[in-house]
């Protein structure tokens, strides 16, 4: 009994919400003017439906609201609470519907990413030097891509991951291509085999190999591609990072498949030796990835314009 008449007393609260929206706009115009005429010609409608409204207004706060008087329009004492109120509510309400304006030199807040070490070295720097130079107030937080990157977007940990991703975006999920990037094999100097001119497949498989593994897994690219050979590698170590590969490699007679740019750029601190891989490996793709929720948000809107 008791939940059916709060179901009917919360009915006839939405009716009343419903009618008071759809017054409210000329509602506020009429108690302005404070006459019938003059305020259907500021809101552009007819002097009968500016009329309608009075007389719906009248019976939905039970109270005359607007009185004739010989020296023109009268409010009521409730009319002109309402007066205040509705100026008020009518200013809320156009903050809330007005176009959300972004502007990057006075936007706070955090922007989280989610990125592997080889995307933070060589294509995060330049993100975040744009991000300092024109959003000054945004704190930058990149933590380590890892497994459960995307389910750290999925929560709102993160607004963003940077992420050689080959796969499609999962469902929920948006994918944008920035950068992309080759492989190429790191060898220690003093590696029998980079003395050779040309890493054959022969060769490349007589070596320990490093694999990186961002997301867990036993295999990797080069593993994949072997296997549609009938071929196999002997993996060393597994490393969770590409710069750990390679600092393994510049000690050892280990060797490792890795993106190019990084390569290089560790290529004379390491003392390495990169030759092509000597078989087709796909081209590596550097993807920036958010979640549909924050599509719209007007900092990861604009902050996506950075990335490239």
């Amino acid at each position: 009994m008791y939940l059916r008449l709060y179901w009917v007393c919360m009915r006839r609260m939405i009716d009343r919400r419903k009618k008071f929206l759809a017054l409210a706009p000329h509602l506020a115009v009429l108690l302005a003017e404070r006459h019938v005429s003059r305020a259907a010609l500021r809101a552009g409608i007819s002097q009968p439906s500016m009329s309608r409204a009075l007389a719906g207004a009248r019976a939905l706060f039970d109270d005359e609201l607007l009185v004739s008087s010989s020296t023109g329009g009268l409010l009521t004492a409730r009319g002109k609470e309402l007066e205040r109120e509705l100026a008020s509510i009518l200013r809320d309400i156009d903050g809330t519907v007005a176009p959300r304006v972004f502007v990057p030199k006075l936007a706070e807040g955090v922007l989280g990413i989610a990125a592997t070490d080889y995307v933070a070295q060589i294509h995060l720097p330049r993100f975040a030097a744009r991000l300092q130079r024109e959003a000054p107030h945004v704190t930058l937080q990149v933590s380590a891509w890892g497994e459960d990157a995307l389910a750290r977007l999925g929560r709102d940990e993160l607004q963003f991951g940077m992420n050689p991703l080959a796969a499609n975006a999962p469902r929920g999920f948006f994918r944008r291509r920035i950068a992309s990037d080759r492989f190429v094999v790191a060898m220690a100097e003093t590696n029998e085999v980079a003395s050779h001119p040309k890493l054959t497949l022969e060769r490349y498989l007589s070596l320990s190999h490093i694999l990186t593994v961002t997301e867990g897994g036993e295999a990797g690219t080069v593993d994949i591609a072997l296997g549609r050979r009938g071929k196999r590698r002997r993996i060393a170590a597994r490393v969770s990072g590409f710069e750990t590969a390679l600092a393994l490699v510049s000690e050892s007679a280990l060797c490792t498949t890795v993106p190019e740019q990084l390569a290089r750029r560790w290529q004379h601190a390491f003392r390495l030796v990169l030759r092509p891989p000597p078989l087709a490996l796909p081209e590596i793709e550097i993807s920036l990835i958010w979640h549909e929720r924050r599509h719209k948000e007007p900092l990861v809107a604009w902050a996506r314009s950075l990335a490239g």
